[in-house]
Formats: structure tokens, C-alpha cells, sequence
């Protein structure tokens, strides 16, 4: 009788990881994603799909709100939603002037100033509810 479960866990092991569609942070690359940046445009919409998220919006040359849309991720052939401790990583060069982010629909950060002409990175991670900001770095360059 245990062969025969130990058989049935394995078959259904199996089976499962045939179906798997994606396969995420750790077991897979963080997402890079490069967005468009409209120029003088305010909203920056982020997408989530990934526990490991890194966005790279460029020089910027104006303030940015952005906004997050956490997408159920796709694993093991049914979708589930974003846990807990997922991470979004934003990377941002400022131009001449300062510059400020302000976190928006999903984050929940105070308002980031940034050195002009000076690179930063802002970490959020997600508390079940929100994306929280938790660290921001400036690059001394």
C-alpha cells in the first residue's frame, strides 16, 4: 500500500511540473522590464508578474508618480496572487534638475526626493496588501 502512494505522489509529481507555465524568482531570472517613459509625463504604471521585479525607467526629466498593478502570477498552470515578500525594484536617473517619486495607487512610500544628476534605486516589498517602500539608495557617481 505504500508503494502504491508513494507511485501515486510521484506520478502526480510529475504531472504537475509538466504543466507548469512559469517559473519564478528564486527558481528563475527577477523580471528586468525598461518601460517606456514618456517624456514629461507624470504617471509611471508599474506591472507585477514576478516576486523579483526590476524596473529601469531611465534618466527621468520630470516628477513621477507611479502606480502598481500586481498581475496573478502564472505558475504550476493556475494563477495566484502576488505573496507576501515580493519585491519591486526601481531604478531611476535623474537629470539636471531634482526630482521627487511619489508612491500612488498600491505603494505606500513618502515622497522620494532625488539629486539631480545623481542615480537611485527604490525597493518596495509586498506586505499582503501593499507594495511598502523599504529602502532607497543613491549612487554616488
Amino acid at each position: 500500500m505504500k508503494k502504491i502512494s508513494l507511485i501515486i505522489a510521484i506520478v502526480a509529481f510529475t504531472l504537475i511540473a509538466k504543466s507548469q507555465t512559469t517559473v519564478n524568482y528564486p527558481y528563475a531570472p527577477a523580471s528586468v522590464v525598461t518601460p517606456s517613459v514618456t517624456a514629461k509625463a507624470i504617471a509611471q504604471p508599474l506591472v507585477v508578474s514576478n516576486t523579483l521585479t526590476f524596473y529601469n525607467l531611465g534618466t527621468i526629466d520630470t516628477n513621477k508618480t507611479l502606480t502598481i498593478t500586481a498581475a496573478s502570477v502564472s505558475q504550476y498552470a493556475k494563477a495566484w496572487n502576488i505573496p507576501i515578500g515580493t519585491e519591486i525594484v526601481v531604478y531611476v536617473t535623474c537629470d539636471a534638475t531634482g526630482r521627487t517619486i511619489t508612491s500612488s495607487t498600491g505603494l505606500t512610500c513618502s515622497v522620494i526626493t532625488l539629486t539631480a544628476s545623481k542615480s537611485h534605486t527604490i525597493t518596495y516589498r509586498y506586505n499582503g496588501t501593499t507594495f511598502l517602500g523599504i529602502a532607497t539608495i543613491k549612487t554616488l557617481q
